[in-house]
């Protein structure tokens, strides 16, 4: 018997649409159980998949080719060998949402890398706690544990490392990157057996080689006139977004003052953006309520500096994750190569322009006769429950720190406008 996961990577487009908007506005549990059926990796996908139960650092899932069967240190030893690894947040609206939500997808990338570029890439697909269970910054709090799992505790090189991540995945990657880059700014009161004390909401941690993120909730609001427009397109409706704020957002965080550490008010920067964005590829709908404010977004870290390039296509919410909500396959073949040349530009490209030099440097010396020179000076320049609880009672106290790898167990669109700054090395490419 089919079920309804299989079901819906069948359907036309239009039916999956009606689905997923239907699976969003029940009950969180209700919802849970319908999209747990949805995103079930079917069978074949099991030997990509190799599970992490929560180690006191992170759970999730590493996603490789034949991964399944690996002992622990094989797959720490993929790890250390892959060419890109990527670190993924799922998304979900906070309240949903697996690993291995997206396995075709998760694929895909990986085939594409491969075919395209002889690229060996893994996913580091990471889990978080979920709402209304766990409230802001709970999400937040998990994901920087696991990226500072990888750089610190696996040493997993940045320049190798390229985040990425969907909607309210997105999102959280987004809020890690501004919080991790100057921890300083943001501090926290606990209260201890000692009395309070002030510390650092997460630890200052290096930016990854770059960043892709498809349909990022940039912000609570819903009055842009793409939410007007376009709620009859989308799966997301204005009943789902005030869902999503209720159930993760405490009372007490809705009204934070500028500048303030809050997960949908990252968009409220008018600049600064260059400080924490590595070069950033996004995807978004020109189908989708969120389009205005995700472009607009993208339009101010473009002019703030930062390397950008936006894909827009005929299609609604998340679809560069959500395959089965794109109608036109075509967008989805120029996405999967408009994504590897960025992997490529962004982490291997720099790392043989890096070997040449090396190489020509060293062939330089090799040539040069030794003789007699006047003097000069150079300048050298499972049960989630178990470890949800677990999470929760030891975030506080544990800290993280520099360790070898010992981890434990809809037509065809065309392009429109391409835009540049004389000033900031940056572009825009948006396609519609």
């Amino acid at each position: 018997m089919k079920t309804l996961g299989n079901s819906i990577r069948r359907v036309p487009p239009a039916a999956a649409i009606k689905i997923l908007r239907r699976g969003f506005v029940l009950p969180t549990p209700a919802a849970r159980l319908i999209f747990k059926d949805i995103l079930k990796p079917e069978k074949w996908h099991r030997k990509w998949i190799y599970k992490v139960p929560w180690n006191q650092s992170w759970w999730g899932g590493w996603i490789g080719e034949n991964v399944s069967k690996l002992d622990h240190e094989g797959m720490m030893e993929r790890v250390r060998q892959a060419d890109i690894v990527f670190f993924n947040v799922h998304g979900g609206g906070f309240r949903i949402g697996k690993y291995n939500m997206f396995m075709d997808t998760y694929i895909q990338w990986l085939r594409t890398l491969k075919v395209k570029f002889n690229v060996n890439a893994v996913i580091m697909s990471v889990e978080h706690r979920l709402s209304p269970e766990y409230k802001y910054p709970s999400a937040t709090e998990d994901v920087v544990h696991a990226y500072d799992h990888l750089v610190n505790e696996l040493k997993v090189d940045p320049a190798k490392i390229i985040a990425i991540g969907g909607s309210s995945g997105a999102a959280v990657i987004l809020e890690m990157l501004f919080i991790t880059h100057d921890p300083s700014m943001f501090e926290i009161s606990v209260d201890t057996d000692a009395g309070e004390s002030t510390d650092a909401l997460a630890p200052e941690l290096p930016r990854p080689a770059s960043l892709i993120i498809s349909s990022p909730i940039v912000t609570d609001q819903t009055t842009s006139e793409s939410w007007r427009t376009n709620t009859k397109y989308d799966y997301i409706s204005q009943f789902t977004a005030k869902k999503i704020i209720d159930e993760y957002f405490d009372e007490s965080t809705a009204d934070l003052p500028p500048g303030a550490s809050r997960l949908l008010g990252i968009a409220d920067l008018q600049t600064g953006y260059n400080a924490f964005l590595p070069q950033t590829l996004l995807f978004v709908g020109n189908k989708e309520v969120l389009r205005d404010d995700v472009l607009d977004f993208a339009h101010k870290a473009e002019q703030d500096g930062v390397p950008w390039e936006t894909i827009c296509e005929e299609a609604v919410h998340d679809w560069f994750n959500v395959r089965e909500v794109v109608k036109d396959k075509k967008i989805l073949e120029r996405a999967d190569d408009i994504f590897a040349d960025f992997c490529y530009r962004t982490v291997i490209g720099p790392r043989h322009a890096e070997e040449r030099s090396f190489r020509r440097a060293s062939e330089g010396l090799a040539a040069v006769p030794e003789e007699p020179q006047d003097d000069v000076t150079y300048d050298d320049s499972s049960s989630e429950d178990e470890f949800h609880e677990a999470l929760t009672m030891s975030y506080d106290s544990n800290q993280s720190t520099a360790t070898a790898i010992t981890e434990d167990t809809s037509s065809t669109s065309t392009p429109s406008t391409t835009s540049s700054s004389n000033k900031k090395k940056s572009t825009m490419t948006i396609y519609v």
